[in-house]
């Protein structure tokens, strides 16, 4: 019984993502922002956007954004409007492109005038 109910949840969810990642798509289209946030489970949420997935982990006031621009903590008082974001670890580093050899002609002398 738990195990089809975790499955009906799975379910779910796996549907909300598809559905948010082709509403993603069609406001692309556009010059619109577009964000959807799927409850996995309490205090844990999955945040899809155009940039991509991140997790959030916690409660309302305090909680932790895991994503692939770093790592934040995200703070502040409910039904104030404030509120504090703090980058705690950076993202996974992309490797820069190797530059690339550039091929110089090799140099003629110069004719003289005289």
């Amino acid at each position: 019984m738990l195990q089809r109910r975790l499955r009906a949840k799975f379910t779910r969810i796996l549907y909300q993502i598809h559905f948010a990642h082709e509403q993603c798509m069609e406001a692309c289209k556009m010059a619109l922002r577009f964000n959807k946030r799927v409850k996995i489970a309490p205090g844990i949420k999955l945040n899809v956007s155009r940039s991509g997935l991140s997790t959030t982990v916690g409660p309302k006031g305090a909680s932790v954004n895991i994503g692939k621009k770093g790592t934040y903590l995200n703070t502040g008082l409910p039904g104030t409007g404030l509120s504090a974001r703090t980058k705690i670890a950076d993202g996974p580093k992309s490797t820069p492109k190797p530059m690339r050899e550039v091929q110089t002609p090799p140099l003629q002398p110069r004719k003289s005038l005289t």
